[in-house]
C-alpha cells in the first residue's frame, strides 16, 4: 500500500501541521514544489508544549488553489498565520471538481478563514531550528 504525503508528514511530525504557525510559503512551478516555513507543534507536556521550526516541502505538485480570505477575516496578522492541515476524503464535495487522480491536501488558514488546496506526490520535513518551549 502506498502512503500519502499526509501520512508521511505524520511520520516526522506527530501532530502533522495541526496548530502550527505558518510564516511563509513558496510555490516553485518549475520544480513543482510547495515549500512551507512553519513552527510545528511537536509534543504536548504539562505545563509546557514544544514547538520546532521546520521547512515542509511538498514535491510533485499537481495543482494548487488558494481561497481568498473570508470577508470578516482578520487581515492584520503579525508574524505568522495559525494553521491546521490534512487531506480531504476523495468523496468530499469541496474537492470533487478537482480532477487530479490523487489525494487533495488542505491547509486551513485560521486567521483568514480560508483554505489552500493542493495535490502532491511526496513530502519532506527539514528542521530549521531548535525546539521552543511554550506554556
Amino acid at each position: 500500500m502506498t502512503s500519502t504525503a499526509d501520512e508521511r508528514l505524520y511520520e516526522t511530525l506527530p501532530n502533522g501541521l495541526h496548530d502550527a504557525d505558518l510564516h511563509s510559503f513558496v510555490v516553485d512551478y518549475t520544480k513543482r514544489q510547495l515549500v512551507l516555513e512553519v513552527v510545528a507543534w511537536v509534543s504536548v507536556g504539562e505545563p509546557t508544549e514544544l514547538y520546532r521550526p521546520a521547512r515542509v516541502t511538498y514535491r510533485d505538485l499537481g495543482f494548487m488553489c488558494i481561497e481568498p480570505p473570508h470577508d470578516r477575516a482578520e487581515l492584520n496578522v503579525a508574524e505568522s498565520v495559525w494553521i491546521d492541515a490534512g487531506i480531504f476524503d476523495e468523496k468530499d464535495e469541496r474537492v470533487a471538481h478537482f480532477e487530479v487522480g490523487g489525494p487533495v491536501n488542505w491547509v486551513f488558514l485560521r486567521d483568514f478563514n480560508s483554505f489552500i488546496f493542493f495535490s502532491a506526490g511526496d513530502v519532506a520535513v527539514e528542521w530549521t531550528g531548535p525546539e521552543e518551549v511554550r506554556s
